[in-house]
């Protein structure tokens, strides 16, 4: 079963927006209230967004984070997931594709790195902190590992936030939410809901933990690709239709934050599969449609290299002999998994075509995700330079070759 279960100036100039107001420190690092430092992301390369070159790396050493991660993370530096700049990071994809192992993963991969980060589950696409800690969350943020904080976003308690922020008293407020008539309003007015979900996300993004430190990287685990880019779309929907009003102004200002690239990126996960594929190159569209930033594409749980081409070669022939036995049942096992590595090649350089540069996670032999398994896929995700189209196209070929 697979794993399916984005330079400083070492002077004291300062730096304003989603980082708040800090310093550079030696090797481009930006020194975190209560931590060593967040690496700064590389420039950006011409035409690949949040993409980069190396990050400056650096080595765990809290036992904390080492608890989590395992010793054998201890020789390895840590760098930024994916090459990914930090910011408020949306992952998304078709039901079933690892998304949730996905988010959990580039989390922990930030705050090995030093970033102070926040992982944000939503009512009901909940388990991507279970993944990580044992520690229950909520609507507040818990801290599970070292650097690294959590909380679940429902609609009810986002609601009673809302209310609180604009009438001030908290009396009236909690009269208001209970109120059957406004609490029925809420669950039937289209969008209503997406809005204080994303409004939450917006408001931790902006505002940090409520003690005026804002966390560098806050990696959403979103529902499934209809839902999720759902919550996206809604907001920039009420932000044309209603022109005036509290809740217009609201949707407006959380339309702005998703289409800004440097505060916002939506990550895609997928399968190297046909209809993971088609779905998240119909997503991908949606979203260069509303001038939502993908920040990333990855495609989890892909099948390792095993065989050289003249392996492959000399495995097609042995197959041909049809062998028996024990020699045939390895044979077989080996011809099916060259097969499908094969068709995920093609799958890969399809999407690959039109999304770009993609990472990738490797397939694990585990009956289900859990801490070792996500450590492997952390170290993965840590510094990985996203891989052109052209790649798998060309690996592609060769192993269709007879």
């Amino acid at each position: 079963m697979g794993a399916g279960a984005s330079h400083g100036d070492t002077s004291g100039c300062r730096v304003l927006g989603r980082f708040r107001v800090t310093e550079f420190i030696a090797g481009g690092r930006m020194r975190a209230p209560d931590g060593p430092g967040c690496p700064l992301p590389p420039p950006r390369p011409p035409g690949v967004p949040g993409l980069g070159g190396d990050p400056v790396p650096r080595v765990p050493d809290d036992p904390d984070i080492l608890r989590v991660m395992g010793p054998a993370a201890t020789p390895s530096p840590a760098r930024l997931p994916f090459e990914l700049q930090p910011r408020t990071l949306y992952v998304t994809g078709k039901g079933g594709v690892g998304k949730t192992t996905v988010a959990a993963a580039t989390a922990l991969t930030f705050a090995a790195a030093g970033c102070r980060t926040l992982l944000v589950e939503i009512a009901g696409h909940d388990g991507a902190a279970a993944l990580i800690s044992d520690r229950g969350i909520g609507y507040e943020p818990t801290t599970i590992a070292q650097s690294l904080q959590a909380l679940r976003i429902d609609p009810d308690n986002a609601l009673r936030e809302y209310a609180r922020m604009h009438l001030k008293v908290k009396v009236v407020a909690d009269r208001l939410v209970g109120n059957p008539v406004v609490r029925q309003f809420a669950e039937v007015a289209p969008g209503f809901d997406d809005v204080l979900v994303l409004g939450k996300v917006w408001k931790l993004a902006r505002h940090g933990d409520g003690d005026g430190e804002r966390w560098d990287a806050i990696v959403v685990d979103a529902p499934a690709t209809g839902h999720g880019v759902g919550l996206l779309t809604m907001v920039s929907a009420l932000a044309r239709a209603m022109p005036v009003g509290l809740i217009a102004n609201q949707a407006r200002e959380i339309h702005g934050f998703v289409r800004d690239p440097d505060r916002f990126g939506a990550i895609l996960v997928t399968l190297p599969e046909e209809l993971p594929v088609t779905e998240t190159l119909d997503l991908h569209e949606v979203l260069s449609t509303e001038d939502i930033e993908v920040a990333a594409v990855v495609a989890n749980a892909v099948l390792a290299q095993r065989f050289s081409d003249a392996e492959a070669g000399l495995l097609r022939e042995l197959t041909e002999g049809a062998p028996d036995g024990v020699l045939g049942s390895a044979v077989g096992a080996a011809s099916s998994e060259l097969e499908r590595r094969e068709r995920q090649l093609e799958e890969l350089a399809r999407l690959g075509s039109t999304v770009g540069p993609m990472a990738q996670l490797p397939f694990l032999f585990a009956d289900a995700v859990g801490r070792s398994e996500l450590r492997v896929l952390e170290r993965a995700a840590r510094g990985q330079r996203p891989t052109a189209a052209a790649s798998f196209g060309a690996a592609a070929g060769r192993g269709s070759r007879t």
